[in-house]
This record gives structure tokens, C-alpha cells and sequence, in this order.
């Protein structure tokens, strides 16, 4: 199940209702929108927009081909039509089910096609629409105040994502829908000349009276373009009323764009048609909901030329609703703001240093919000499932870089909330690409513990070995999650462009292992899939930070190779890895990016320095050519993790990788033969 399903309606009293609930209950099934009282059962369609035709909208099913209704007419019964292989196939009784008449259809305009289409998808979207403007509503801090503009803006863009992955290809045709009508239903105004009759002005002339605005003439997509203007996401006061609107329409546009860019290479969404049912075929959708949204609401405030500081620095954290009164809301509004609440928090932790000022107060305020969700929100329900596990591993993301935390309990609750997602999945009860995101994430987090903090003596934790074995088996069945077979992953030349930038978690796994098979594994998938994707990445998009990400993993993963070459005495091994983690890891320093983000002295800054000065001193001790003045940048980054251990921790002997910084200033010490050496 969707996070945010939208809600294929019952046929009203009210006549004016009918024609929009009958067109969403058409338009829904076409769209990949699942309805157990579709006359098609539950065969879905994945069509596109461009593609569909004004008839196919009418009977609210795919017409065949030619030569498909040939091959099958056999196969129809003989009193009316029969749905053959996904396929409609029309017998002698000629209309389908409540096909809508032409004449209905030809009400809409100015496009025909886009109207009826926006129009059956606001209808369908609608309950979602209210939820979200509740849940803007009660954004406000613990003394009442409403959030900063940036924070509405995250909570707001964080929910229209969700929406998004629960139905991508209804929210790409209502996008492609919205683009025709608006310029289509811009009203000319010109005044006639004095020496001409208004009078005999013609219906259809420019100056014609034309009545008030009618409904079969839509232009917005509600929930973004209502809910963008009422709820006062931003304070645009001060500008014209001209103005206005052009920065309103320019931020609901940057946001659709985005949306839409998300099925495309143009982003790092990895989108793609699977069968959920027997012939129900849906867009299921693996995305970074956090990067889309922090990326959206720093040009959005631009666009309006807003500055927000909360962003930068942190501020207060909003106040966690009254369980009784969200307790008596409608069940898609509670998940709504559930989601709100979370896109808040999230984009505070997207700043690296933003987080460091909300820090101290983020594990109050987690517990808070778990105990709203767990009231609010039945047990089998899907945001409710990733709502709890999100919450579990930011509270353990936070808690595990200083030793004297105990993390145990944290350990064993995330555990809990991601096996409760795997079995939500395994129900058909969360969407693959929610459950991949989460599962994803909840591995990387548990990895680290299982790296860094279980095998330092008291720990508390399960042995290292115990927690490899749980966090293989969630990424076994991440893998089947985002459909790779056991094939696929072998020769990877059938792998899609951007599932293998989504392998970096999973490489980094195997990376991080003291086996030597899945070492070699890990930089065989970062060579021939993960690098080679995201540096085509960064060359549509300028976006330099996934690149960083993985080819610090990936020299990791070559330094780990070279530093078991030398144990067993075999040089020039060792320095053949050595250099290839020094050659991805030089591509990445030398970047300004790099540099920016090493100057902030951030806990994103630290876990680098680390990584990229183990690589520069494998490579002098294992003698790669050209290497001596890494020794001295290595030393730059050891002192780059001390100043932060320094700030955010003050006595440096609480951060959890203390012990590996000790151990890197010694081996650079004795390069430089220095007290390491004696």
C-alpha cells in the first residue's frame, strides 16, 4: 500500500459532482490507481500522457489494436466484452461498462484531453488536498508561533513528494495536464475601439461576456496550487499583487518540475513499471525524498527572495500535535501530518550544521513524535511503519558518535521498526520504493554500529558478527525489493542507469567487510556501476556530492584490499589497490566542493578526513609513485577531525572514532619520522 493513496470516489447526489467522480473513476485504473470496484477488476495501466486518447479516457480502459481485437475476438463473450491478457476487447454489445459520451467529454476545455484528465485527478486527489492544509495549519513551535518559511515550505514540498511515489503516473499526467491548460485559459482582455459596437460583438470574439469561470475549464492542480496560496507558506505581503502571483506560480512550477524530472535521467530517482497483482502494473518509485525537498526550498525561497537562517543555524522544533485531537481527524489527514512533522525535521538534519544546533534537543522531541504516531495511526498501517523507523534511526544516527551513549536500546527498536517495514512489504501492505528507502537507510545505520561502536569493549551491543548476519539478510531482501535478480547483479550490463547509483549503500556494505570476496565485490560493483553512473550523474546535473559519497566508500574498499596484500606480504599487490583508492580519492579532494565541506568541520567533514587520509598513507606506506604530499594533506584532514571532535564533542575521547584518529596520526607520525617512528 502507498503512504498517500488517493481516493477513487463514490458517485455523489449532487449533479454537478457526478461528471468529475465519474471521470476519476475512469481516469484512476488508466493511471496505475488500483480500485477493487473497477468493472477490470484489478488490472491497472501505466499510460502515458501523450499517448492516451480521449476515447481510452471514456471507457476507462486501453483500446486494442487491430489486430489485437482480431486475435482475440474469440476469446470475448458473445453478449458483450471481455479483458483478455490486460487487453479491452469489445464484443458485439459495443460500449464498455459507463463509457462517458462523447458529448460529456467535449464539455471540458480549452484542451480537451488535459481538462478531463485534471479534472479526474483533482477529484481522486482531493482528500489528500484537505490533509495537507490541516497539516500546515498546525505547524507552529511550542510557544504557538508559526514555523520559518523554509521549514513550511519543507513540511509542505516533503508531503507532495509522498504523493508523488504513491501514484507517479497519475501525478505526471495531472503535471502534463496542468502545463496545457494554464497557458490556454489566460483570459485577453483588449478594449474595442469608440467607433465599434459592442453588441455586435460574436460569441467567440475576444470582449464576448463569458459568465464566471466554469468548471469544465480547470487550470490548477489543487493540492499544489490551493494549498501553496491559502496556507500562507510564505509571506508575500509586501510584493504587487502581480508580483505575487508570478513568484506563487514560479514556486508551484519549480516543484512540478521536479516532480516530473524524477521519471527522467535529470534526477536520481530510480523509476520503473512493475506488476503489483495479477495485471495490475504500477510506476514504483525509488527516491531521496530529503535532497528533493532540501533542493526545492533553497531556490524556492531565492525565488521569493527569502532568507531563512533556521535553515543554516536550527531553530525551534514544531510542536507535536494533541494525539486526541489529531486522533479525530480523518486517517489519510493524521498520516498527512505525520509526514509533515517529518519533513520538518529533515530538512533541519539535510544542514549539517543546522544539525549540531538542534542536536541537544532532536532525542525529546523523536520520543514525543513516536508516541503521536503510535497512537494515532493503527498498527498495520504503512506510514506509521516508516514514520516509527525513521524516527528510530535518526535518534541512533545522532546518539552513536559519542561513546558515552548507550545505544542499545536504540539498536534493538530500530531492529524492531525496519522488520516490521519487511513485513509490511512482504504483506502488500508498503509500496516497494518506500520500503526500499527505508530499509536502505536503516542498514547503513546499523552497518556503522556494527563497524565503529559494537566492538569497543562494553559496548552493550550484539557482537559484530551478529549484527553482519542481520544486515545481509535486509540487503538480500532490499535487492528483491528493487527487483535485482542474481544474474543481473552478476554481469550488472542489464542493470538501469540509475538503480546502479542506487547501489552505493550496498557496495559500501561489502566494502566495509574483512572478507576478501566481498571486498573485491564491493569495488567490482563501485568500478562497473555505482562511479560510472553517478559521474554521468554529475555531468547532466553539476552536482558534485553523490561522486564524493561513493568514491570515498570505494577507496575505502581498495585501501582494505591493499592493507590485506601487505599482511600477507605481497607488495606489489598491495600497492596496485593502493593506488586505486588514492586515485578515486585525489578526484574527489581536488574538487572545490570538497574543500567547502572540509572548511565547514561538520561530522559529515570528519567521517571524509578519515576516510580520505587513510587512503593517502596506505598509498605512501604500500611506495604508489607521486605520492609523498599526501602524507602532509593527511595530516591537514587528522586535524580536520580534531577541531570537530573539539567543538562538538570537547573532551575528544567521547567520539566513537577517536581511537581510529589516534591510530592515523601515529602511521603518518611514521612517514614522516616523527615520534611514531621511535
Amino acid at each position: 500500500m502507498s503512504l498517500l493513496p488517493v481516493v477513487v470516489p463514490a458517485i455523489p447526489e449532487a449533479r454537478a459532482e457526478i461528471v468529475p467522480a465519474r471521470l476519476a473513476r475512469k481516469v484512476a485504473p488508466l493511471f496505475s490507481v488500483a480500485w477493487p470496484d473497477s468493472p477490470f477488476g484489478t488490472a491497472t495501466w501505466v499510460s502515458d500522457f501523450q499517448a492516451i486518447t480521449l476515447s481510452e479516457i471514456a471507457r476507462g480502459a486501453p483500446l486494442p489494436t487491430r489486430s489485437q481485437v482480431s486475435a482475440l475476438r474469440d476469446q470475448a463473450p458473445h453478449d458483450g466484452w471481455a479483458l483478455v491478457d490486460r487487453i479491452g476487447v469489445t464484443g458485439p454489445a459495443g460500449a464498455l461498462p459507463n463509457e462517458i459520451a462523447n458529448a460529456t467529454l467535449n464539455r471540458f476545455g480549452p484542451d480537451t484531453k488535459a481538462a478531463v484528465v485534471l479534472t479526474g485527478v483533482n477529484r481522486l486527489i482531493e482528500p489528500l488536498r484537505a490533509g495537507l492544509e490541516d497539516a500546515i495549519a498546525l505547524l507552529v513551535d511550542e510557544s504557538g508561533k508559526p514555523l520559518s518559511p523554509g521549514l513550511k515550505l519543507a513540511a509542505w514540498a516533503g508531503v507532495l513528494v509522498e504523493v508523488f511515489r504513491s501514484q507517479p503516473a497519475l501525478l505526471v499526467a495531472a503535471i502534463h495536464a496542468r502545463a496545457i491548460q494554464r497557458p490556454l485559459t489566460v483570459v485577453l482582455e483588449a478594449p474595442l475601439s469608440h467607433r465599434l459596437d459592442p453588441e455586435l460583438l460574436t460569441r467567440c470574439e475576444i470582449g464576448a461576456p463569458r459568465g464566471t469561470v466554469a468548471p469544465s475549464r480547470p487550470r490548477d492542480l489543487d493540492i499544489v496550487d490551493a494549498t501553496l496560496r491559502r496556507q500562507s507558506l510564505l509571506d508575500l505581503s509586501s510584493l504587487a499583487p502581480v508580483t505575487r502571483e508570478d513568484t506563487y506560480e514560479t514556486i508551484a512550477g519549480r516543484l512540478l518540475s521536479q516532480l516530473l524530472t524524477a521519471a527522467t535521467l535529470r534526477d536520481d530517482s530510480h523509476l520503473w513499471i512493475s506488476e503489483r497483482e495479477p495485471g495490475q502494473w504500477a510506476y514504483e518509485a525509488l527516491m531521496s525524498p530529503m535532497t528533493i525537498v532540501d533542493r526545492f526550498v533553497r531556490r524556492a525561497l531565492a525565488d521569493a527572495h527569502i532568507d531563512d537562517p533556521i535553515l543554516a543555524l536550527g531553530g525551534p522544533l514544531p510542536a507535536v500535535p494533541d494525539p486526541h485531537r489529531l486522533g479525530r481527524l480523518p486517517l489519510l489527514t493524521r498520516r498527512t501530518i505525520v509526514i509533515a512533522m517529518l519533513g520538518v525535521i529533515r530538512q533541519l538534519l539535510a544542514s549539517e550544521t543546522a544539525r549540531e544546533g538542534i542536536r541537544p534537543g532532536v532525542p525529546t522531541w523523536l520520543e514525543l513524535l513516536r508516541r503521536l504516531v503510535e497512537t494515532v495511526l493503527p498498527d498495520d498501517d504503512p506510514v506509521r511503519a516508516i514514520a516509527v523507523c525513521r524516527i528510530d534511526l535518526t535518534r541512533l544516527q545522532l546518539q552513536r558518535v559519542d561513546v558515552t551513549n548507550d545505544v542499545s536500546a536504540s539498536l534493538d527498536r530500530l531492529a524492531a521498526s525496519t522488520e516490521h517495514c519487511r513485513r509490511l512489504f512482504d504483506a502488500g501492505r508498503l509500496d516497494r520504493g518506500a520500503a526500499a528507502e527505508i530499509v536502505s537507510a536503516s542498514n547503513v545505520e546499523v552497518d556503522t554500529l556494527r563497524r565503529v561502536n559494537a566492538g569497543r569493549p562494553g559496548s552493550g551491543l550484539p557482537a559484530p558478527a551478529e549484527l553482519d548476519r542481520q544486515v545481509r539478510d535486509r540487503w538480500r531482501h532490499w535487492l528483491a525489493m528493487v527487483e535485482i535478480e542474481p544474474d543481473v547483479l552478476r554481469d550488472l550490463a542489464e542493470l538501469p542507469e540509475l538503480l546502479a547509483y542506487h547501489l552505493n549503500n550496498y557496495a559500501s556494505y561489502l566494502g566495509t567487510h574483512d572478507d576478501e570476496d566481498d571486498l573485491r565485490e564491493a569495488v567490482r560493483l563501485f568500478e562497473s556501476a555505482v562511479l560510472p553512473a553517478r559521474e554521468r550523474f554529475v555531468a547532466r546535473l553539476g552536482i558534485f556530492d553523490p561522486v564524493r559519497n561513493s568514491a570515498q566508500m570505494a577507496s575505502a574498499a581498495a585501501s582494505a584490499l591493499a592493507r590485506r596484500a601487505l599482511a600477507r606480504g605481497d607488495r606489489p599487490e598491495a600497492a596496485r589497490w593502493a593506488a586505486k583508492a588514492h586515485g578515486w580519492i585525489s578526484r574527489v579532494l581536488d574538487h572545490p566542493s570538497t574543500r567547502a565541506m572540509l572548511e565547514a568541520t561538520t561530522e559529515l567533514s570528519a567521517r571524509f578526513a578519515l576516510r580520505a587520509a587513510d587512503a593517502l598513507v596506505i598509498a605512501a606506506e604500500t611506495g604508489v609513485p607521486g605520492v609523498e604530499p599526501g602524507v602532509a594533506e593527511a595530516a591537514d584532514l587528522i586535524a580536520t577531525v580534531r577541531r570537530w571532535e573539539s567543538a562538538a564533542m570537547g573532551d575528544t575521547g567521547r567520539y566513537v572514532r577517536h581511537d581510529e584518529v589516534e591510530a592515523l596520526a601515529a602511521r603518518i607520525d611514521l612517514l614522516r619520522g616523527g615520534p611514531g617512528a621511535r
